[in-house]
């Protein structure tokens, strides 16, 4: 349905749709949180991987292409949330892993509380089984290996999920088969924001 919120949400008092799906944190933004009738939370629908996460990108420091490279990785070293950063590498490993293309029947939404991370991520085959799984991992001290066993939970995931439907990877049909392949999330992302990640829907 194309339209900002406002059109949405009148095509549904005015008649022409019993309902519409938004955003929380869009609608949330705009002070109308009050109009939903509920807010689906991951027990019940489960988001985009990555969705609700933000994301500034830059050239590394190191690309010397110009002076101030270093120095806005350093400026943006304020805004970066690990948590956030560990989260949406799981998810992503999960998208990835699945060979999964951007109108896939996917979701996953990750936590990490503490050294705590736990993923669910939910799968559809062609024929619309879907399954659903959680994992879950203690993440080491080290940033580098935190990374890894986030993507190796995602990645683990994606496989339980592939092998409970009995899907190979890039195989799916029609509207689900990936145009192109998501190339696997690799080293620790420079910077991401998240710090008011909103994982209702």
């Amino acid at each position: 349905m194309r339209g900002n919120v406002d059109t949405r949400i009148r095509h549904v008092t005015e008649g022409r749709l019993d309902g519409v799906v938004l955003a929380a944190a869009g609608v949330r933004r705009l002070g109308r949180i009050d109009e939903a009738t509920d807010v689906l939370d991951g027990d019940v629908m489960l988001p985009a991987p990555g969705q609700g996460a933000l994301a500034i990108e830059c050239r590394a420091a190191d690309a010397h292409l110009g002076p101030d490279d270093a120095t806005l990785i350093d400026a943006l070293a304020s805004l970066h949330d690990e948590p956030t950063a560990l989260a949406v590498g799981c998810e992503r490993a999960i998208l990835s892993s699945a060979e999964a293309g951007c109108s896939a029947p996917i979701g996953a939404l990750a936590h990490v509380d503490g050294s705590t991370l736990e993923v669910t991520g939910v799968l559809a085959d062609d024929a619309g089984t879907l399954l659903r799984q959680t994992r879950s991992a203690q993440l080491p001290d080290d940033p580098a290996d935190a990374h890894r066993v986030a993507r190796e939970t995602g990645a683990a995931a994606a496989t339980g999920l592939l092998d409970g439907l009995g899907v190979a990877p890039g195989t799916a049909g029609g509207a689900h088969a990936p145009a192109t392949h998501l190339p696997a999330a690799s080293g620790r992302p420079h910077h991401a924001g998240g710090h008011d990640r909103d994982d209702s829907r």
